[in-house]
């Protein structure tokens, strides 16, 4: 996982605003270029033109301001999951920065519209910032997989990313129905091989409610990422918040990054 391009969608807002701090910590870090997208909502009242141009590029100087990095300002027009996808893949964006509500509640009332569609559709990484306190160094980074086949490359993903910026790693499982305890065992233990400066470990651990297990992992090791792949379902599973990553959106204190199906 090489990240060049870090895209940071926006609405213009104020709680949009909350990511800005956390895009330029990574951007630094990876020595990465960041876009500021602003996608204009198919049938949206304001008009594309030189009014909003110039507001988002007014936005991208304020970005500056509030992060210390440049930013190139980007206007989009359709769906905005849709509209950001295609700018991520016609621009070789590696990872797209998304914003929540900073109120609790609001965030759980309110997820389902843009940030759930964006998170479902994008087709790299999505760093999803539940709230707007100042960016962290990732020093301890908690990774929630499975025993699946795609489990493995979602990891050395991770991976790859967290050595640049972590020094430690905590592979977890949330065991919640009745696999061979010896087999996940091995299975973690073959997921968390250290890198040169990066120390993994791994964890087995058993609830029947894995997202909430999975923030008192994140608070009991202060850990300030927690890394989770997100799954394609059909249609009308992706209009339901069951998931665990949907759940961790809702509820997770510290930001997430999540990867989309390998």
């Amino acid at each position: 996982m090489d990240i060049k391009h870090i895209v940071v969608a926006t609405d213009l807002s104020e709680g949009a605003r909350t990511s800005y701090p956390h895009a330029s910590f990574w951007a630094r870090y990876l020595g990465a270029k960041v876009s500021l997208l602003h996608v204009r909502k198919a049938g949206s009242a304001t008009p594309l033109g030189d009014d909003l141009e110039t507001a988002v590029a007014g936005e991208a100087k304020r970005f500056e301001r509030l992060a210390g990095v440049s930013a190139e300002p980007m206007v989009s027009e359709g769906v905005v999951s849709e509209a950001v996808d295609t700018f991520v893949q016609d621009m070789d964006g590696d990872l797209v920065v998304l914003a929540s509500y900073t109120n609790p509640i609001e965030r759980v009332l309110k997820l389902g519209s843009t940030a759930r569609k964006v998170i479902r559709q994008a087709s790299v990484p999505v760093l999803f910032i539940p709230k707007g306190d100042d960016p962290e160094q990732p020093d301890h980074i908690l990774v929630a997989t499975d025993t699946s086949e795609a489990s493995g490359p979602f990891v050395e993903a991770v991976k790859d990313a967290a050595e640049k910026v972590a020094k430690t790693m905590t592979v977890v499982h949330v065991n919640h129905d009745a696999l061979d305890e010896r087999r996940a065992r091995d299975i973690l233990e073959s997921q968390a091989t250290a890198r040169p400066n990066l120390d993994v470990v791994s964890s087995l651990v058993w609830s029947n409610s894995p997202h909430t297990k999975l923030i008192e992992m994140a608070e009991e090791r202060n850990a300030s990422l927690i890394a989770v792949a997100s799954s394609h379902k059909k249609f009308l599973d992706r209009t339901l918040l069951g998931s665990t990553t949907e759940k961790l959106c809702e509820l997770s204190p510290v930001p997430l990054l999540i990867f989309p199906p390998q």
